[in-house]
């Protein structure tokens, strides 16, 4: 067994950043066959934004923890300047404003050589330690799977018994460490181009049915007059959307949150935005908006869609997608495929994407372990 401890990264620390993205790289090419991975850019980004939530990373690094080393605000040493041997890595969110009970967004990587070496376990008992040290009782962990290779296997479900997951290394590490499956979402692809007649068409019956309501697109940040219906969409998908067992309160939106997605999504790319407004009082009642990353403009991915219960049952949710869709098409000819994620339970946005030519590609399990049941 590897002697190794453990460290808190940051993203102002340029190596960090580097290791983390390289990592991930080899864990989708080995998972999936391909790079799935955000720039670089979008990392550092990302890591950098706290304006709704603290973002934490540690790294499993080579030897023996330095003497006289600087400590971090989640009570681990902090990476050296120069770049070392990672091991392992594990991200983490810590939501600022509403769901405060919560450790989420716990993504956990060891590099393949070094599996079954408690690498793994240790990057959880220092989340237990630091959900102890902010008062969180609950921890959220993703895992991915590869959706084709793992049907052979034996599977899991989550307690609302909507979809499964195999019991491969990934499952079995979280079962091993108590925690529940609490839902399965399914990752979608598009292969693009779209047919041009088959999205017109599709258009157009949506359009028909949306009597009362028009769209309106834009690229980049949400204009001025938008954003605080933009700020109840939000609102909308965190509260709607289906969140199976997981342990969630929706989040509160408003202006200055919707301008700080924005600014950080526009600082490593370009969001393709649209919305239903009601004709006549201008409210807004859907949006859908696909995300394309600088430098990877042959990959954008679907970011939100949502329409507002208030709205449903005129199509909006159709009309939206194909008219953003062939927006994307025009804009950013080079893109090969459109990615989308989406709760297995969401039967009715799932039924929109199939009909459009999704196809599911991988699929995603949440993992919830409450500390205090587990002792």
């Amino acid at each position: 067994m590897p002697e190794f401890h453990l460290v808190e990264g940051a993203p102002a620390t340029p190596w960090v950043v580097g290791a983390l993205h390289h990592l991930e790289q080899a864990t989708s090419l080995e998972l999936f066959g391909e790079d799935r991975t955000m720039s670089v850019e979008s990392l550092t980004h990302n890591l950098s934004t706290e304006t709704s939530a603290l973002k934490g990373l540690l790294l499993a690094l080579t030897g023996p923890i330095p003497a006289d080393c600087e400590v971090g605000r989640f009570g681990l040493p902090l990476a050296p300047t120069e770049p070392a041997e990672v091991l392992g890595t594990v991200s983490f969110t810590l939501p600022l404003r509403e769901n405060r009970h919560l450790i989420e967004d716990i993504y956990i990587q060891v590099a393949g050589p070094n599996r079954r070496q408690r690498i793994g376990s240790a990057m959880l008992d220092s989340l237990r330690e630091i959900a102890a040290a902010f008062e969180r009782d609950t921890l959220l962990m993703w895992t991915e799977h590869d959706f084709a290779a793992g049907s052979q296997l034996p599977q899991v479900s989550p307690t609302t018994g909507s979809g499964s997951l195999p019991v491969d290394a990934a499952a079995s590490f979280a079962l091993a460490h108590q925690f529940r499956l609490a839902q399965v979402e399914r990752q979608s692809r598009l292969h693009l181009p779209i047919d041009p007649n088959l999205l017109a068409e599709f258009s157009a019956a949506a359009e028909a049915a949306a009597t009362g309501y028009r769209l309106v697109s834009w690229h980049g940040p949400t204009p001025q007059e938008y954003l605080a219906g933009v700020a109840a969409a939000n609102w909308a998908i965190s509260a709607d959307a289906p969140t199976g067992g997981i342990d969630w309160e929706p989040e509160n939106w408003d202006e200055r949150r919707v301008r700080d997605l924005d600014a950080m999504l526009d600082r490593s790319g370009q969001a393709v935005s649209t919305i239903a407004l009601v004709a006549d009082s201008g409210e807004v009642a859907g949006l859908t908006t696909i995300f394309v990353e600088n430098g990877r403009l042959d990959r954008p991915y679907q970011f939100n869609t949502v329409v507002l219960a208030a709205h449903r049952g005129h199509r909006l949710g159709w009309w939206l997608k194909a008219v953003n869709l062939a927006r994307l098409e025009v804009h950013y000819p080079q893109a090969k495929h459109i990615d989308t994620w989406n709760a297995n339970e969401n039967e009715h946005m799932l039924a929109i994407n199939t009909a459009l030519g999704y196809r599911i590609w991988a699929i995603s399990g949440g993992w919830q372990l409450k500390l205090a049941a587990a002792g």
